[in-house]
């Protein structure tokens, strides 16, 4: 579907649930809203430049780029509404399914979503959707749309525009005036607008008085046609460095059900020689990746305290959602074959790492 003709261009929105669509029950606390969206939005039609186009939720939002207007058809459809910390591999599945029905019927897909988890899922479906031709946009809010004073339209409209124009066609976030690569984020705040960062990945765009990319296509390849993975859970283990940790804290990992390690090393990829030595006969076993509790760093042999010894994975500068959805798509996709898993999880195979 070309988005050259102004006129052609169409965007489903998912509705998931999130603080965006929320409001507060009788103890002034936040659960998602029982209304739809689509009324909601109804009465936001007055405004010029949107407006509801047929009795289905479907509207046109008419906006100004390179001071030339320009027009995006957008369509809703709804999930049922959870809080993001209820979400799970069930959920992303059905994203993934709706995802793929609509392909053919959309230039881009916004999935309006919790900011709490936000970065789970959109490393999730960065691996999820293989041989991504569309842009595919999460987004949400700090404050609801129903509070007078919120981030939640600003969010949604430009997350519309991104994913009705941008040929950036890989899983993004966009929040606060910023476009990010979903499976580079980490959520930073929770009491401000800027809820989010891309610590070793800089924004793809910067949305200001005039939106800026700072890449004009995506640099993802393709190899194929668009095609949805389906992900169950796996049995993987996120190992967190603290001072008390030792050889005690390796053994239960040696446990026949436990399929894969997330270690959350310090510094560069740091940690106890003795504890070392025990992952690397645990990584003769299984999948072990090493990433690491800074912000701004990447995993690598620079001290002899370094974990990324024989088998043991380095993670690079993936940030520990994007390492842990990363080794449960690989245990799926390639079950049994822990050599290919680990080949796989030294590549960048959605721009999720630094070579």
């Amino acid at each position: 579907m070309s988005s050259n003709n102004n006129a052609g261009i169409k965007v489903l929105v998912i509705m998931t649930g999130g603080t965006l669509f929320m409001e507060r029950d009788k103890d002034n606390l936040f659960k998602p809203s029982e209304k739809k969206i689509s009324l909601v939005l109804d009465q936001m039609t007055s405004l010029q430049y949107f407006k509801k186009e047929t009795a289905k939720p479907s509207y046109t939002l008419e906006f100004m780029e390179n001071c030339t207007p320009k027009w995006i058809q957008v369509e809703i459809t709804e999930m049922e509404l959870k809080d993001s910390s209820e979400m799970s591999f069930k959920d992303w599945n059905l994203i993934c399914e709706i995802l793929e029905s609509n392909h053919d019927k959309y230039n881009g897909f916004v999935i309006i979503y919790g900011t709490d988890t936000m970065t789970q899922a959109a490393s999730a479906l960065s691996f999820m959707c293989e041989n991504l031709d569309r842009s595919i946009v999460l987004t949400g809010a700090q404050i609801p749309i129903f509070e007078a004073r919120n981030d939640s339209w600003n969010n949604l409209i430009s997350s519309v525009i991104v994913a009705g124009t941008s040929n950036l066609h890989e899983v993004m976030i966009c929040f606060h005036n910023k476009l990010y690569r979903g499976n580079r984020c980490v959520k930073v705040d929770s009491r401000n607008f800027e809820a989010y960062e891309s610590p070793n990945f800089e924004p793809l765009a910067i949305l200001g008085v005039d939106i800026e990319y700072k890449m004009r296509e995506s640099s993802l390849k393709r190899e194929g046609t668009f095609q949805v993975f389906q992900m169950e859970k796996k049995n993987i283990v996120s190992l967190v460095l603290q001072g008390a940790s030792d050889v005690d804290s390796i053994k239960p990992l040696f446990d026949a059900t436990i399929q894969g390690v997330v270690v959350h090393a310090y510094g560069s990829g740091n940690g106890p020689i003795k504890v070392a030595e025990s992952l690397r006969d645990l990584a003769n076993q299984k999948l072990v990746v090493v990433v690491s509790q800074c912000l701004h760093t990447r995993v690598e042999e620079a001290y002899v305290t370094g974990l990324v010894h024989g088998n043991v994975v380095s993670g690079s500068d993936m940030t520990p959602d994007t390492a842990f959805m990363k080794m449960c798509y690989l245990l799926n996709k390639f079950p049994g074959k822990v050599d290919l898993q680990r080949q796989e999880m030294r590549k960048s195979i959605r721009g999720e790492m630094s070579g």
